[in-house]
């Protein structure tokens, strides 16, 4: 019987080697799968979700603050993520946690509970109610029809308008009639425009710098009920352009305040900030102020470019203890990058 060589009795036998090689390669997990960029994901928005508590002024800090909606989008998109591939019970605590730090701020905000004021635009003005509408207009944008056509709709009392350029300015003077006092001072080349308008007298106009910071700021005051409210608009610069010098107009806005040495007081204005950001809470509280915006909704009003629930509210209203907030609310899309709000305070 003719034998085979060893070489092919060798070659019959199992390659186990081989074989555990191969499974060992296909169990091999990559960094990038769905588990690890879920608990990435997961820390990620836990520590952005610290911002808001944090006393430190410093971009890192600054710049996640806002987007406290978005957090809480976030954490509901990942729960499901973390449920989808049986995540670990800390990435789930983590996901309470966070989404515990984001409800805690956005709460105030969250939901309406001041009552509707009824929409009659030809009601009699009272003496002790003032109407408020502010309006980012954006200085490059030249189409006035909408905003001339809101505040025909809105009927305020007062209209604050920022980055406003020569076109808004000419269309606002023609509405002399209805407001015949005014001070304008438009912009062209950069959106630092400043503005207001009024069917109310306005006292003190003054056009001025901020602790010695190259953005003008606005003010005035109107006398309510026979008492004198001081105001004062200002657009500092953005977090992202120069945070240290909107954060020194800030601390310099409470002085103001300090200074008018008056319990009615009001700052309005496209702050470039949220009430989550820990510099512009600090403005409220040294200047004793609340955000007229509490017990009235979310009211985002930027960016208008980006879906609904991307924005973030940075327009604001914010008022001493002896105005009361009747009413706060976000008004429509003027071709701004900024959706205009509408303010209802009361002397109290």
């Amino acid at each position: 019987m003719k034998r085979h060589p060893q070489s092919h009795r060798t070659n019959l036998r199992p390659n186990h080697s081989h074989s555990h090689t191969h499974g060992h390669r296909h169990n091999h997990r990559h960094p990038l799968d769905l588990p690890s960029l879920t608990r990435f994901g997961v820390v990620v928005v836990f520590l952005f979700s610290l911002a808001p508590y944090m006393p430190w002024q410093h971009m890192a800090i600054d710049l996640p603050s806002h987007f406290v909606m978005q957090y809480i989008i976030g954490c509901l998109a990942l729960t499901g993520l973390a449920a989808a591939v049986a995540a670990r019970p800390w990435v789930f605590l983590m996901l309470v946690v966070s989404l515990g730090l984001n409800l805690w701020q956005v709460a105030p905000y969250a939901y309406r509970t001041l009552p509707e004021l009824a929409a009659d635009s030809t009601a009699a003005p009272s003496e002790g109610r003032l109407k408020l509408l502010h309006a980012n207009t954006l200085y490059l944008n030249h189409d006035t029809k909408p905003f001339e056509e809101l505040i025909a709709a809105e009927n305020p009392d007062i209209v604050i308008v920022q980055e406003l350029n020569t076109d808004f300015a000419a269309m606002l003077a023609g509405l002399k009639n209805a407001y015949p006092y005014q001070s304008l001072h438009p912009l062209d080349n950069m959106p630092r425009g400043l503005g207001v308008i009024s069917r109310r007298p306005l006292h003190d106009k003054q056009l001025f710098y901020l602790d010695k910071i190259s953005i003008p700021a606005q003010s005035f005051a109107v006398m309510m009920d026979g008492k004198r409210v001081d105001i004062l608009s200002m657009h500092p610069a953005t977090p992202v352009k120069d945070m240290a010098s909107r954060d020194r107009e800030f601390s310099a806005a409470a002085k103001w305040v300090a200074r008018q040495n008056n319990k009615r007081t009001m700052i309005v204005g496209d702050m470039n900030a949220t009430a989550f950001c820990p510099a512009l809470k600090k403005l409220a509280q040294d200047a004793h102020l609340s955000f007229a915006r509490k017990d009235t909704g979310f009211n985002a009003s930027y960016t208008t470019t980006l879906p609904a629930f991307t924005r973030i509210p940075i327009d604001h209203v914010m008022t001493s203890d002896s105005l009361k907030t009747l009413d706060f609310r976000t008004t429509h899309d003027i071709n701004s990058d900024h959706l205009p709000i509408v303010a209802v305070v009361e002397v109290e």
